[in-house]
């Protein structure tokens, strides 16, 4: 009964991450065939909708897991099961499309990103996912999950606010934008000369997951300190 009930609750923040992330891809991808069956008929199609899914996977996943988070809410008592499941949530995709992009690197220009290089850091962050997908496996390992442990970290703000949900609901879509900015600065320049000033020559995709890695664990702390647990227990019990 017990495993049922914890497959039921994995089951829903699945369904709520992958509902968000896929109408995130959807209605990218979908502009993105309107324009090029415009522009150029239906040969490239195939191309176009590929281009489109891989360019947009970080967004979509950083939207569905923010928007997972408010499940885990509702249906978690324990911290660690929530952080475990967010972050395998965001893990797989991110590390499945990282495969694609090594597998497929012809079908992967990046066009498609020009069209969200709205969002701040979004390029960078885009460059870096191509770089760590056709690098070492060890490098892609390490880069995805770093980049997912960041997302996961900020489930914490969403009950930093005790008896007022609503303030950590509209607190979202600015971490949403913050998170993709935030990482994006993990991989600029003056980050990396400062593992350089201590003598560690890590290159940027590993200095960025250092960094991510110990901005994650503050925000844990955070989490453990100030924000109050999750309240499943109360609401299932």
């Amino acid at each position: 009964m017990l495993e049922f009930q914890s497959m039921k609750k994995v089951l829903a923040v699945m369904a709520r991450f992958c509902t968000v992330s896929l109408v995130f891809e959807l209605v990218h991808v979908f502009s993105l065939v309107m324009a090029a069956s415009m522009q150029q008929g239906t040969t490239l199609l195939l191309d176009v909708i590929i281009d489109g899914a891989l360019s947009t996977i970080l967004l979509a996943v950083t939207a569905g897991i923010f928007a997972a988070f408010f499940t885990l809410n509702r249906l978690y008592s324990s911290r660690a099961a929530g952080y475990l499941t967010a972050f395998l949530l965001a893990a797989i995709p991110l590390g499945t499309g990282a495969v694609g992009i090594r597998l497929m690197p012809e079908l992967y220009q990046q066009s498609a990103s020009l069209d969200l290089g709205f969002f701040p850091g979004f390029l960078a962050l885009t460059g870096w996912y191509a770089e760590i997908s056709r690098g070492s496996w060890t490098m892609l390992a390490l880069g995805t999950a770093s980049f997912a442990l960041f997302l996961t970290s900020f489930w914490g703000l969403t009950r930093l606010f005790g008896k007022r949900p609503l303030t950590g609901a509209l607190l979202m879509p600015a971490c949403f934008v913050f998170a993709i900015y935030a990482y994006s600065v993990f991989l600029s320049g003056p980050v990396d000369a400062i593992f350089s000033f201590i003598g560690l020559s890590l290159g940027k995709p590993l200095a960025a997951a250092v960094i991510a890695a110990l901005a994650s664990c503050a925000i844990f702390m955070a989490d453990m300190i100030l924000a109050k647990p999750p309240d499943g227990r109360r609401q299932n019990g």
